[in-house]
């Protein structure tokens, strides 16, 4: 038996997608970085997109591991045909910006 309930979420504004991680993981994030990955659109101009997937690591503790994480996330979103992605980073600016950074420029 099917309850008939639609489980959509429309999100249109970044603080919507950083209000929603939490729910997502079942805990709020500290010191982390969180992918969003989205499955291509049909229709190339339309910026409707459904979730793929999503993941979340621990920033890392010593900035020389920065590189070796964002291969490994970049390496995880292309390897699953990911074409739209949303990285949201969970701490000190400080300590968030360079692995945002890291992952741009590595993806």
């Amino acid at each position: 038996m099917t309850s008939g309930l639609d489980h959509t979420v429309r999100l249109s504004r970044p603080v919507d997608f950083i209000a929603i991680v939490p729910y997502m993981l079942g805990f709020h994030p500290q010191r982390s970085i969180v992918a969003m990955a989205f499955e291509p659109g049909a229709d190339p101009d339309s910026t409707t997109r459904g979730l793929r997937f999503s993941v979340r690591f621990d920033l890392p503790g010593n900035s020389a591991d920065t590189p070796e994480l964002a291969r490994h996330l970049a390496e995880l979103l292309t390897r699953n045909g990911t074409e739209r992605a949303m990285l949201i980073g969970y701490g000190p600016g400080w300590h968030v910006t360079p692995v945002i950074d890291a992952v741009r420029g590595t993806l």
